[in-house]
C-alpha cells in the first residue's frame, strides 16, 4: 500500500511505500529533501477507511505538523467524510483524547449528520462540561453518565454558548459591560433572545426616537432591516460608520439614527439582562482577545479544532480561530464557490487568504465529485466558468455519465409549473422512488406557496426547510414565552406576549405592570442580592395575581423538573389546553396542536445536553438557549418520518442536503439572480447560490422558468448542456407532456 506525503516546506507530493515508511519512520521529500518523522501505529492501515479516494485519504490522514490545514473541494467531493475520518484518525492513530477535539459546523443539522457518522465509527459527539474553581486553576471532569469517547460537535453559536457556561471564570465582565472589570459574566443571568424578540425590541426603540411618522418611515430602517444591519456590524467587527462607508445611506441622517439605535439597543440588553445570538460570538471573540488566561485555558482544553464549511465563517468567527491558533491545531474544509452568506457578514475572499491568516498553513485539494452525474457536474461547472473569478471546482464525476441531461422547463404560469412538478413527483413515487430522495428547491420561502398548496391538495406529505422557523410559529412562541418567564420573571417581551392572550385585560393595567417589573440592574446593585431577587420575584407574581390569579399561581408553582411524566414543558402545554387560550386565538388549532406535542417530545429527548445530576433549572435553561439557536434542526432530529416526506427547501437551507431528484424552481432574472443584487459582488454571490442549488442533485436535475423568464446565468453554452427538446414541449394550450 502506498501513501501520498505532502511536504510542508515546498508542497511537493511524494509516494511512500507503507513497509518502507514503517521501517524507517521517516518521510523524505524528493524535491527539497526535507526529512520528517512519523508516529503512525503499525496497524494503522487496518483502521483506515478504504473507501476514501487518494485525495481524501491524503487530507484525512495528514500528519506533518502544519499548524493549520485547509481542505478545498467543490460540492460533493466528500469534505464532511474527510472531516469525520480526520476525527477518527486523530483519536485512534494520533492518540489525541477525544475531549481535546472540537468540531465546529455552521448549523446544528450539519453537526447532527457529523455525529451520526462518528457514531458509526465508534465515537459519540456531545458537550463535555468543564469545571472551574478559581482563576489560574483548571480542572476537567467527565460526568459519570456521559460515556467515554465523546467530544464537542456543534455550531459556532452552540460552541460559544458552551464556552460561556464551562469557561465562565474566563469571561471577564468587561467583555459585556465595558465600563466594569471587577467581576465575571454569568451566562445563567442572561436571557438569550431570538430574532423575533430582537425585532420587537428594535421596533419599540425605533418608536422612542421621538420623530414624526413620515420622517421615521423615510429615514429609519424598519425593525427587521435594523436587525440585519446590527448582525452584519457585529459579525464583521465594525461600527456603524464603517458599515455606511461600505454601503452609503440615502441620507446622512439615516446613519445618525442607526447609530443612536445601536447604542439604545446595547443599553437595553444590558439593562434587562438579555443577549442575542450575535453577542455569543462577539463576546467570546472579545474575551479571547483581552484575556491571556482564557486563551491559555482554551489551549489546555482543546488541542484540535476542526471547522466544516469554513467559507461561511464571518470575521468574528475567524477572530476566534486566530486567537487560539497556532497552539491549537486547525483543520478546515471549505469551497469558495459555495460562499453564500454575505448577508451575515461572511467574506468571500477570506478563504482565499487562509495562508496569510495562518502562517505555515497548507492547502490540500479534492478534485473528484462523488455525488452528481457527469451531466449535472458539467452544467454546474459551466456556470462557474462563466465567472471572471477562478473557482476551485471538481473536474470529474466518480459516478460517470448517466445518459440523462439536466432539463429546463418553461411554463406560462406558476400554477402550471406546480401541476407539472406534482405529476412528475407522483410518477416517481409510483415507480418506487422514496419520498426522501425528492427535493424541491426555491430561492425564497414565499415562492413555494403554490407548490405547497398543490402538495397539500394531493395529500403528499412534505417537510419545509427555510423560511419561518419552528420557534417563530406564533403558538410555539406563546408556549415558549411561559418557559422564558419561568427562567427569568423579569422577561418583559415574554410577559407582553402571555398577557396579550387575555384580550379583556385593560391595556393600562398591562402597561403599568410591565413598567413596574424590576430590571437586572435594579436588583444587582443592591446588597443581599439573593434576598432581593427572591422578594422581587414574589412581588412580580403578586402583581399578576391581582388581575390574573390562575396564571400567577401556575407560573409561580410551575414544576422545575424538565423531564418525565411531570415535566415542565408537558405542564405548560396542559395549562394552555385546559384554559383554551390558544384554541380561542387560532382558528386552525387542531393542526397547530400537533406542534405542541412535538415540543413536549423534543424537550424530553434533548436531555443529553446536561447530565441529570446538574439539576432541573440548568437543564431547562440549557434547552431554552439551545432551542433558540436552531429550533428547526432540533425538531427535524425528532422527525422519524423524514424519509417518508418530500423535502421542500430554500437554497440557503439546503446546504448539506442531497437527493437523487431535484427540482429547482424559477431559474430566471429576478430570482436567480435576485432583483436587489445590483453590484458585481452581489451578482457573483447569486451565481454561487445557483451553483449550490444545482449540486444538490445526484441523478436528475430539473430547472423551471415561468412567464417567459430567462436568466443571465443560463448562457447558450449552458443551455446546450440541458435537454432543450423537453424544455420546448408546450402545446398551444399550455399543456405539458408528462416526462419523468
Amino acid at each position: 500500500m502506498e501513501y501520498t506525503y505532502i511536504c510542508k516546506s515546498c508542497g511537493h507530493a511524494t509516494l511512500i511505500d507503507e513497509k518502507a515508511l514503517l521501517s524507517s519512520r521517516q518521510l523524505i521529500c524528493q524535491r527539497c529533501l526535507r526529512v520528517s518523522g512519523v508516529s503512525a501505529a503499525a496497524n494503522a492501515s487496518n483502521r483506515r477507511d478504504s473507501s476514501l479516494s487518494p485525495d481524501q485519504a491524503r487530507a484525512a490522514y495528514y500528519h506533518d505538523g502544519a499548524p493549520a490545514v485547509l481542505v478545498v473541494g467543490g460540492a460533493g467531493t466528500g469534505k464532511t467524510k474527510v472531516l469525520t475520518e480526520r476525527v477518527l484518525f486523530l483519536h485512534k492513530e494520533a492518540h489525541v483524547p477525544v475531549e481535546s477535539i472540537a468540531v465546529l459546523t455552521f448549523s446544528r443539522r450539519a453537526a447532527t449528520e457529523l455525529n451520526r457518522r462518528l457514531k458509526a465509527g465508534g465515537m459519540r459527539a456531545v458537550r463535555v462540561p468543564v469545571l472551574w474553581s478559581s482563576p489560574g486553576e483548571f480542572r476537567h471532569r467527565r460526568p459519570s453518565n456521559i460515556p467515554p469517547n465523546t467530544l464537542f460537535a456543534g455550531s459556532f453559536y452552540s460552541f460559544c454558548l458552551n464556552l460561556m457556561k464551562d469557561f465562565c471564570g474566563c469571561y471577564e465582565n468587561s467583555a459585556w459591560y465595558p465600563e466594569t472589570e471587577d467581576y465575571f459574566l454569568d451566562i445563567d443571568e442572561l436571557n438569550l433572545i431570538d430574532r423575533d424578540d430582537q425585532c420587537a425590541i428594535l421596533g419599540k426603540l425605533r418608536g422612542e426616537l421621538g420623530i414624526s411618522g413620515k420622517t421615521l418611515s423615510s429615514l429609519v430602517p424598519e425593525a427587521e432591516e435594523l436587525r440585519c444591519i446590527f448582525t452584519r456590524i457585529s459579525n464583521s467587527m465594525i461600527d456603524v460608520e464603517e458599515y455606511y462607508r461600505r454601503r452609503p445611506a440615502a441620507s446622512p441622517e439615516t446613519q445618525e439614527y442607526v447609530k443612536t439605535l445601536a447604542g439604545m439597543y446595547a443599553a437595553y440588553k444590558r439593562k434587562h439582562g438579555e443577549m442575542d445570538m450575535d453577542d455569543l460570538l462577539a463576546i467570546t471573540a472579545r474575551a479571547l482577545k483581552i484575556s491571556a488566561f482564557f486563551r491559555e485555558a482554551f489551549r489546555k482544553q482543546f488541542l484540535h479544532v476542526l471547522v466544516d464549511e469554513v467559507q461561511d465563517a464571518t470575521p468574528v468567527e475567524w477572530s476566534i480561530l486566530q486567537s487560539v491558533c497556532p497552539t491549537v491545531r486547525l483543520f478546515c474544509t471549505g469551497n469558495d464557490a459555495q460562499s453564500i452568506c454575505s448577508f451575515d457578514g461572511a467574506d468571500f475572499n477570506v478563504i482565499r487568504d487562509f495562508g496569510a491568516m495562518f502562517p505555515g498553513a497548507i492547502t490540500l485539494k479534492l478534485t473528484e465529485n462523488f455525488r452528481s452525474t457527469q451531466e449535472i457536474l458539467e452544467l454546474s461547472n459551466a456556470l462557474l466558468k462563466e465567472s471572471e473569478l477562478a473557482y476551485e471546482t471538481p473536474v470529474t464525476s466518480h459516478r460517470g455519465e448517466s445518459g440523462h441531461k439536466p432539463e429546463l422547463r418553461t411554463f406560462p404560469t406558476e400554477q402550471e409549473e406546480a401541476d407539472f412538478v406534482l405529476e412528475s413527483v407522483r410518477g416517481k413515487l409510483a415507480e418506487g422512488v422514496p419520498p426522501g430522495e425528492i427535493t424541491l428547491l426555491f430561492r425564497s420561502a414565499g415562492q413555494a406557496q403554490v407548490m405547497e398548496q398543490a402538495l397539500r391538495a394531493a395529500g403528499i406529505p412534505y417537510r419545509f426547510l427555510g423560511g419561518a422557523t419552528f420557534l417563530q410559529r406564533p403558538h410555539v412562541k406563546d408556549v415558549f414565552s411561559v418557559l422564558d418567564i419561568t427562567n427569568d420573571f423579569r422577561n418583559k417581551p415574554a410577559w407582553r406576549r402571555i398577557l396579550a392572550l387575555y384580550p379583556k385585560l385593560d391595556p393600562r393595567t398591562v402597561s403599568s405592570f410591565i413598567r413596574n417589573i424590576p430590571s437586572n440592574e435594579a436588583t444587582e446593585k443592591k446588597a443581599n442580592s439573593y434576598d432581593v431577587e427572591r422578594d422581587a420575584r414574589m412581588e412580580v407574581f403578586n402583581m399578576v395575581y391581582r388581575f390574573l390569579p390562575n396564571l400567577s399561581s401556575f407560573l409561580f408553582n410551575c414544576p422545575s423538573s424538565f423531564f418525565g411524566s411531570d415535566s415542565q414543558m408537558k405542564k405548560i402545554v396542559e395549562f394552555f389546553n385546559q384554559t383554551g387560550l390558544l384554541k380561542k386565538k387560532y382558528d386552525d388549532w387542531a393542526e397547530r396542536k400537533n406542534d405542541l406535542r412535538t415540543l413536549i417530545h423534543v424537550a424530553d429527548r434533548d436531555r443529553y445536553y446536561e447530565p441529570a445530576s446538574r439539576g432541573g433549572f440548568e437543564i431547562r435553561e440549557r434547552f431554552d438557549k439551545e432551542f433558540k439557536l436552531d429550533s428547526d434542526a432540533i425538531v427535524q432530529e425528532y422527525d422519524r418520518d423524514a424519509a417518508k416526506k418530500l423535502t421542500l427547501a430554500t437554497v440557503h437551507s439546503a446546504k448539506g442536503i442531497e437527493s437523487d431528484y431535484c427540482y429547482l424552481f424559477r431559474v430566471q432574472d429576478g430570482v436567480f439572480p435576485q432583483g436587489k443584487a445590483a453590484s458585481p459582488e452581489a451578482i457573483e454571490e447569486e451565481r454561487r447560490v445557483l451553483y449550490v442549488a444545482m449540486t444538490r442533485a445526484r441523478k436528475q436535475l430539473v430547472l423551471t422558468q415561468t412567464a417567459g423568464g430567462s436568466s443571465i446565468f443560463l448562457t447558450q453554452a449552458m443551455k446546450q448542456k440541458m435537454d432543450a427538446g423537453q424544455s420546448e414541449r408546450n402545446d398551444n394550450n399550455g399543456k405539458q407532456s408528462n416526462v419523468r
